[in-house]
């Protein structure tokens, strides 16, 4: 039900369902319809909180959605049972989809936490750089391995874009690795939308391995098919060193199916970049090229290397 919350509020009231969850009874002044937010267990009030808390930090005032223990719980009348499904049309704010996106978002989410395993929680944070002035910093981790997330996504391949764009926006890495893995396999069926989404969608896109994993299975692949290929050019003019590597590495679809132009020009481009992770992603994709022509590798290397920096 947590979930509910976030999504009434960022879709259904843009984002102001939180200021006037609670109504009072004029007649008395006491609550009689509000919105709540319940659980059963310490691991749902875990997340409980941290949604709640991931939802007030965009508020300057307090949220007012009632949050406790369930204490008890009575079944309303029959004829509200299923409300929504007995009248599609019912003044029930929130649609069925909405329902539905929440209970696929909160799922997913729980099945994530119970793969944590507290040594990787330990050790990730660490290995992706997230510490003050660092490359990955104020990333943080539910402490899950990638093949672990990745048969979470599978199991919710068919979750809707809603659902992808929450998990994208969530604090925690693993989250954001399942919404990429959910978009690369609904990329099979729906290229046009999906890279669609993928674009407007780069900000929760901020580590190295959420670009790798994703790049190349998504961009690259579409742009392989078409000429048009201006967007790599743009995603490279970016300040942000993401989207900067999310232009490089995109290359790689292209270079495997036998395209090497765009990747040498934009190795040319990022000849003087200073960030190491840039440099290495252009080197990475300079050896793949090498792999299937040395020849065009070798000329590269002859004019350029006295301008490459030493990791590329």
């Amino acid at each position: 039900m947590y979930v509910n919350q976030k999504e009434v509020s960022e879709e259904e009231h843009n984002r102001n369902a939180f200021y006037s969850s609670i109504i009072f009874q004029k007649s008395s002044g006491t609550c009689r319809y509000r919105t709540g937010i319940y659980w059963n267990d310490t691991d749902d009030q875990a997340v409980v909180e941290e949604v709640y808390a991931e939802i007030q930090r965009k508020y300057n005032e307090p949220l007012v959605v009632e949050k406790s223990p369930l204490k008890c719980f009575y079944s309303a009348e029959e004829y509200h049972q299923k409300y929504l499904v007995k009248n599609p049309e019912g003044y029930c704010h929130l649609s069925l989809s909405t329902l539905k996106s929440a209970a696929e978002y909160s799922k997913i989410i729980k099945e994530l936490r119970g793969l944590s395993d507290d040594e990787k929680k330990t050790v990730l944070p660490r290995f992706f750089k997230t510490g003050k002035g660092e490359y990955g910093e104020g990333d943080r981790f539910l402490g899950v391995i990638v093949p672990n997330t990745r048969k979470v996504a599978k199991n919710h391949k068919d979750s809707p874009y809603i659902v992808v764009e929450m998990l994208l926006e969530s604090e925690w890495h693993e989250c954001r690795l399942c919404a990429l893995l959910v978009l690369i396999e609904k990329y099979k069926s729906e290229p046009e939308d999906t890279v669609r989404f993928y674009l407007e969608h780069l900000d929760g896109i901020n580590n190295w391995d959420l670009v790798d994993l994703s790049a190349p299975y998504i961009l690259g692949d579409y742009l392989s098919g078409r000429e048009e290929r201006n967007v790599l050019y743009e995603l490279a003019e970016s300040p942000d060193m993401w989207r900067q590597r999310i232009s490089v590495v995109s290359t790689l679809m292209l270079i495997r199916r036998g395209s090497f132009d765009d990747t040498l020009k934009l190795a040319q481009i990022f000849l003087g970049t200073r960030h190491d992770l840039m440099q290495k992603a252009v080197g990475w994709m300079l050896r793949e090229v090498g792999k299937r022509n040395r020849g065009l590798l070798v000329t590269f290397l002859e004019e350029y290397r006295h301008q490459m920096p030493r990791t590329m």
